[in-house]
Order: structure tokens, then sequence, then C-alpha cells
């Protein structure tokens, strides 16, 4: 009888005291990672995912393990959103202080223990000495309280929950959806349009709306019929109006945020420029409607 083909797939060998000093040592990231300058995101995801269970804590009970785990989601957050790698890559090792700064800054605030649980789940558990052992590595910014209880989660409670987490997505979609089907055609518009051609203004807050040629006929129609519908239409432009503030509020925050987390003056330069430049008039706006008039009987 011919002899069965040997196997032939060797898997990598466990990491070493040595290899856990050249991972600290090293700085750039995608020397880190094992990638080159122009590796795509996949290439980036493949890499972190084999040094990510080859250096996990929980894994390889080495001294510095949970600093190069650390590291290395560290370096995986940066060189996977475009925007973080573009400026890593504009300002790398050229700016020394800059670069300290910066690690220091997602050192902080990543969670290697999320980016983990993104790619394999908080139910992965390593196989060793024949049995399954669920990992039990967070950062300490967690605490332990969320360590006993994240320790507990199985891979089915973690669909469960994302399926919960997602049904409120849903039903807002849905309600979008039927509302759609079921509500009446317009009967005015805040913009002129072929339509609506006949410029209005309402009587409480001054607001001007447009109506077709039917409009008349049904004010004279119906007493009741003006104060209901300018209700409508000022309770449409409020809700356009805080959404159109809370929108540019929002953008103005994050220009903000941008200049204070910059690593290089002139970008922090540019960014709170682009806050400072933001139109807050939506906002000023409803402010001062707020301020002359009883607004809350609209929400």
């Amino acid at each position: 009888m011919d002899a069965q083909p040997q196997q032939t797939t060797q898997r990598k060998a466990p990491a070493t005291e040595e290899d856990i000093r050249r991972m600290l040592q090293t700085k750039d990231f995608y020397e880190l990672l094992g990638v080159s300058k122009t590796a795509t995101e996949e290439d980036i995801k493949k890499q972190y995912k084999k040094l990510a269970l080859r250096f996990h804590p929980d894994k390889l009970r080495l001294p510095g393990a949970q600093d190069v785990f650390k590291k290395i989601a560290q370096a995986y957050d940066c060189l996977s959103n475009p925007d973080k790698r573009a400026h890593y890559d504009r300002t790398g090792s050229d700016q020394p202080q800059q670069q300290r700064a910066y690690e220091q800054q997602y050192y902080d605030d990543i969670d290697p223990a999320d980016i983990f649980s993104a790619f394999f789940g908080p139910g992965f558990a390593f196989q060793q000495g024949g049995q399954r052992r669920h990992y039990q590595y967070y950062s300490t910014r967690r605490g332990r309280d969320q360590e006993d209880r994240n320790g507990q989660n199985n891979q089915k409670g973690f669909n469960l929950m994302g399926l919960l987490q997602l049904l409120p997505f849903f039903l807002l979609i849905f309600s979008g959806v039927f509302s759609q089907l079921f509500q009446e055609s317009p009967q005015f518009s805040l913009h002129k349009n072929s339509s609506f051609n006949i410029l209005k203004k309402s009587v409480f807050l001054n607001i001007n709306y447009f109506v077709d040629s039917s409009f008349e006929d049904k004010v004279m129609e119906d007493i009741e019929y003006l104060p209901s519908f300018e209700y409508k239409v000022e309770q449409e432009y409020l809700s356009n109006l805080n959404a159109s503030c809370l929108n540019q509020d929002a953008k103005r925050r994050q220009y903000a945020n941008m200049a204070r987390n910059s690593w290089t003056k002139r970008d922090q330069n540019y960014y709170q420029n682009l806050s400072e430049r933001v139109d807050m008039s939506p906002c000023e706006e409803f402010q001062e409607l707020s301020s002359k008039h009883d607004i809350n009987r609209y929400f």
C-alpha cells in the first residue's frame, strides 16, 4: 500500500521574548504589521488577525505580550482608517514629537479588546491543552466589572444582542415606509415650485410658505382650516430648522475635535478655521424663535 502523503501545512511558531522585544522596538506601523505602504485594507486586516492571534496575552503568557497586543491594535486602527492613514503617511517619522503624541493619544483611546472582538467575536476561545478557553483580556480602562460580564458571553448571546440593537433601526425604516404609504398628499411647500407657487405667511411665527390655487377655497369653506393648516406648516418648518441646527452643530464640533487632536499647528489652525466658518444661522434662528414664541407646542 502506498504511504499516505504527509501534511505540508506548517503552523507559525509561537512568539518568543525576542519577538516581543522586536515588536515593542518597532515604531513604524507598516513595519509593525508587516505590510507595505501600498497595502490594501484587506491586506491590513489579514495581518492584524494573524498578529492579534499570535500575540494575544491569553495565548502568549510572556512579559510584554499585552503591550504588543495593544500596539498591534493601535497600528491597525490607524492604517485601516483612510483619514488617519493619510495623516500618518504625511507626518510619520519626520516629526518624532508629534508621532509620540499621536501614539500616546491612540494608546489611551483604543481598546484592543474591542477591535479583537470585532474580528473574532466576544465568545472567541483559544484551544489550549485540549480545552477551549475563552479569552479574558480586557484593557484596564474598562475595569474588572466589564471583564466579568463579557467573559460570560457566548456567540449566541452576541448575535442576539446584535439583533436587538438593530431592532430600533428596522422599526425606523418600516415606520418611514408605512408613513409614506398612508400619508396625505402634500398641501404646501416651504419652497416655491411649479405645484405650489402662491406665497403665504403664517400668522403665529411669520413663516413663508407656498400653496396652490385651491387653498383659498378651502379656507373659505372651513373657518378652522387655516389655524390647523398653518400649525402643520410651522411644525414642519421648526422641525427642519432644528434638524439643520443639529447637523451644523455636529459638523462644528467635529472640526473642533479634529483641531484639538491634530498633530501639527498647521492642521490645528486649518480645522479650527473650518469650525469657526460653519454656518450656525439655523441655530440662531431657532433660538430667536424660541425666545419670542412658545414653540414647545410643536414638539
